[in-house]
């Protein structure tokens, strides 16, 4: 009660945060969270309070719901929440109610209590996990009870208050208050086999003084006879059961089989009375201690008590009657979700009304709760057995539900074994089409497999086929078989246009823009996906379906130098999926803006941009398309010498070289190598990098991560340290065959000029062409540039030399790539001219680290707004505010919004936001 308390007081104070109560069935928890929520209340806390239902596991988000949507002053208003069937409905609802937490907090500190976590779904145990660290800064006390099981995410790392037995001092002051005198040594050495847990223990006494084995004499409680054996807890329990009348009895094992609470219409169908029949039967059990009044229901009083009742019923009857349970529930207005785990349960082979409720119970979990979807549709499938009229559909729908809970093994192992020849050919086609862009989130290599199937089958139209070969083109292109992308995406786009079908063409157009760009022929490469944007907006497809191949048109803008465009297009792209509900959309949007920024050498937005679409990825189950985002934070830590980054960095870099897919391996070793070139190992660097020049060249070739004109030079500068002269020349090849061939970019003109000075060693050439770098779009290549010259001229022209050098170092310094910045000023300081400008790093924290972006966010955080406002207002996503934010907090070592509106209003922000 008093680390409890502590944290009520805490949270009074405007800090929240989380704890768990921990205990074994009977110690004390649910009593504990209620004198809790009393002392909060009391205090001026508003407390919402929500159980888990072990025969609820199926309804998503149930004790949270059932926490903040009842009650005399609910939180949330169902009417403002999304359709439960709508897409990314998970993400959206826990933006819903992180936002609807916010907002009331700051009228009243808020206690939210969650009973019995250890029977959550696993919706609620994801937002358990979640919202908890999204509110930190807010004052919202989570406190959390739970059977001392396998820690699940939801309380793993938490601060856990532990129920332990009780100790002897307190049974013998237990059985006191329940004996109404001091017990016996006999009664207590019986006490203590129920292992100090209260409730067992009540049981255990109440039952011994009702069967008048335990008697009060000279004012101490005795045992009649010291052999008595007490019984245990289900027996005892059953004892007390038989002393009931039949009716009452009749009521209780009846009553078990419709769940933790029910009504009395539900009993009294079950049990074929009416109602009024029931009014004596359910005040004796009442009376019995066995259930409580919960207003508009009845409810047992501990499920350990359900559970003992229950063992008295033979099982097979227990099923009969829980199978009758579930159609009076259904017919009394429940929903196949608030059935499905009984439904699983009792059902046999062949129930074809099983079979029907469960596929709809998985259709409605699909969006909210992907993993109890699959259980539920594989075990529709389990029903229907091989023979089934339902199996082809229900092979299907599994398939999909396995892929979204991220269960691809199992998914893939029942497509091969079920899915072909279950199906007319077209519709197996459409299936293994939607089957390879769900693989494409987990395995390229299963997308080209599933496609290259669905595309070979007999008898499909050509339109079907042309969208399969599209599709195949795609995923070989992040796979990385840069000539089976240009093999496929040439038969898919003549397939397509013999077909007439403008979506096929459309997207068949994007794979020739991206074969066109792996072949160095960027301009052709624009013009092509100009071209099929045009088609795709004639043929009516939906962006929230093209989001891929529309963030294409942003890295390609970037990748020619017109970095500034393609932060337009990746944050128009941004506020379109907002707007428009599409979580995916807004989660890939925000990868390809984290590389962008990167290229724009805004490092630590990228960074916040990055680790927001990783948690967004995280939310929505988007697995191997994050090798872009984890590819620039990389990269981003690198620059800028962040240790714990720079180790996450190695750590994914290891990952992506042990995939499949060469493209991932190759990326990853890049990744590694500008790692090791960091670290002062540049002989490693190029050797991590052999294999991926043994193929293609110096560097990467894949849409996983598209090529950078600039990695060439950074290649280039990396095989000169470790004395590979070739290699460096060899890269320098590839940036002027590309600069030819594209002529009308300069930005791949300056690097190819500067990439021939730097292996030529010719310093005034190095000068010229970093003036042409100076005009670019990228900071962090026109520092390069300018700091290659600057050494170069350094021995022959110091003044020019360590002008350069100046140069360098402040644009490193306004990008944050620490690491660069501090190479420059030492070099500087070597010459002589440590202190002219931009000499001192950029402090860790304090108001002068903040960036431009933190500031902006600050500004609108001060005002009041909440995190989802500031996203909306800032066009960004919510989970990069979240970002911002935590970082915020770190530079100024606060963890309350209160502690940062403090600050902000004794700053003028509009002096440090532009």
């Amino acid at each position: 009660m008093a680390a409890l308390l502590d944290r009520v007081t805490d949270l009074l104070h405007g800090s929240g945060g989380v704890a768990v109560v921990e205990g074994e069935p009977g110690s004390g928890k649910s009593r504990l969270l209620e004198e809790i929520r009393t002392h909060a209340e009391r205090a001026g806390a508003r407390c919402f309070r929500g159980s888990g239902d072990p025969d609820g596991h199926a309804v998503a988000y149930k004790p949270l719901l059932e926490a903040l949507l009842t009650g005399p002053d609910p939180i949330l208003d169902p009417a403002a929440l999304r359709p439960m069937t709508a897409p990314d409905q998970r993400f959206w609802l826990l933006l819903e109610l992180q936002e609807r937490l916010e907002l009331a907090s700051r009228a009243t500190p808020l206690v939210v209590l969650i009973d019995d976590v250890q029977w959550c779904d696993p919706a609620t145990l994801n937002a358990l996990e979640i919202l908890p660290d999204r509110l930190a800064d807010q004052a919202v006390l989570w406190i959390l009870a739970t059977r001392p099981i396998q820690r699940t995410a939801a309380i793993a790392g938490r601060p856990v208050v532990r129920l332990a037995p009780l100790d002897e001092e307190a049974v013998a002051q237990l059985a006191a208050d329940v004996l109404a005198a001091p017990a016996a040594p006999a009664v207590l050495e019986l006490a203590r086999r129920t292992e100090g847990r209260p409730l067992l223990l009540v049981e255990l006494l109440r039952g011994m003084a009702e069967e008048g084995t335990v008697v009060v004499r000279d004012g101490t409680a005795r045992l009649v006879d010291e052999h008595t054996i007490p019984r245990r807890f289900q027996a005892s329990v059953k004892h007390r059961l038989d002393r009931l009348s039949a009716p009452a009895k009749r009521s209780l094992q009846v009553a078990v089989v419709l769940g933790r609470s029910f009504t009395v219409a539900e009993l009294a169908e079950l049990l074929d009375v009416t109602p009024a029949e029931l009014i004596e039967p359910l005040d004796e059990a009442i009376a019995a201690d066995f259930l409580l009044d919960a207003g508009r229901a009845l409810a047992f009083r501990h499920d350990l008590i359900r559970e003992a009742i229950g063992a008295t019923l033979p099982a097979t009857v227990r099923d009969a009657l829980r199978r009758q349970a579930i159609d009076i529930r259904l017919n009394h207005g429940g929903s196949p979700t608030a059935v499905a785990t009984a439904l699983s349960q009792t059902a046999v082979s062949g129930d074809r009304r099983a079979i029907a409720l469960l596929r709809e119970a998985a259709a409605e979990l699909a969006a909210t709760a992907p993993v109890t979807a699959a259980t539920l549709s594989r075990r529709a499938l389990d029903l229907a057995g091989p023979a089934g009229p339902d199996r082809p559909v229900l092979v299907g729908e599994t398939v999909l539900l396995l892929l979204q809970a991220g269960r691809a093994t199992e998914a893939k192992s029942l497509a091969d074994t079920a899915l072909g020849g279950l199906l007319p050919p077209e519709e197996e086609a459409r299936l293994r089409l939607t089957v390879a862009r769900l693989c494409g989130q987990y395995s390229w290599a299963e997308a080209v497999r599933q496609s290259r199937i669905g595309a070979a089958l007999p008898g499909i139209s050509a339109s079907t086929r042309a969208r399969m070969l599209a599709m195949q083109a795609l995923s070989l292109a992040a796979y990385g078989d840069v000539p089976g992308t240009v093999r496929v995406a040439d038969e898919a786009l003549r397939t397509a246009r013999s077909a007439g079908d403008g979506v096929a063409e459309s997207s068949a157009l994007f794979d020739q823009s991206v074969v066109h760009f792996f072949k160095d022929d960027w301009g052709r490469a624009a013009a092509l996906q100009k071209e099929a944007e045009a088609t795709a907006d004639r043929s009516g497809v939906s962006r929230s379906v093209w989001v891929q191949e529309s963030c294409w048109t942003a890295l390609l803008m970037s990748a020619v130098g017109d970095v500034e465009g393609a932060l337009r297009v990746s944050t128009a792209g941004i506020g379109d999926a907002s707007e428009h509900g599409h979580a995916g959309a807004l989660c890939l949007w925000a990868m390809h803006r984290c590389r962008i920024l990167l290229d724009a050498g805004r490092l630590a937005d990228a960074r916040a941009e990055g680790e927001g679409a990783l948690a967004m990825s995280e939310d929505l189950g988007i697995g191997a398309v994050d090798a872009l985002v984890r590819y620039s934070l990389g990269v981003v830590a690198v620059r800028t010498g962040d240790e714990e980054g720079i180790h996450r960095c190695i750590a994914d870099a290891e990952r992506m070289m042990a995939y499949e897919a060469p493209a991932m391996q190759r990326i990853g070793a890049w990744l590694a190598a500008q790692a090791a070139d960091a670290a002062g190992d540049p002989v490693r660097a190029l050797e991590l990098t052999a294999a991926g020049r043994a193929d293609f060249g110096a560097l990467p070739v894949s849409l996983a991560n598209p090529a950078d004109p600039a990695d060439e030079l950074a290649y280039a500068r990396i095989a000169l340290r470790a004395g590979d002269r070739d290699a460096a020349a060899a890269a320098v090849a590839v940036t002027e065959r590309r600069a030819r061939a594209n002529p009308q970019f300069p930005l791949l003109t300056a690097i190819a000029a500067h990439g021939r000075a730097l292996v030529d060693g010719d310093p005034y050439g190095m000068a010229r062409s970093a003036d042409l770098l100076a005009a670019c779009e990228r900071p962090l290549v026109r520092a390069a540039g300018a700091e290659d010259a600057g050494a170069a001229l350094a021995g022959v022209d110091r003044r020019r030399g360590v002008a350069l050098l100046t140069d360098a170092l402040e644009l490193y310094a306004e990008a944050g790539a620490e690491l660069d910045a501090s190479r420059v000023r030492d070099r500087l300081r070597s010459l002589g001219a440590g202190g002219q400008r931009t000499g001192a790093p950029r402090p860790g924290g304090g108001w002068a680290a903040l960036s431009e972006s933190e500031l902006r966010v600050v500004r609108l955080v001060a005002e009041g707004a909440t995190n989802r406002q500031v996203a909306q207002q800032l066009v960004l996503s919510p989970h990069t505010v979240n970002n911002h934010l935590r970082h915020v907090y770190a530079k100024l070592d606060v963890s309350s919004r209160v502690e940062l509106t403090r600050i902000a209003l004794s700053h003028d922000l509009g002096e440090h936001i532009s």
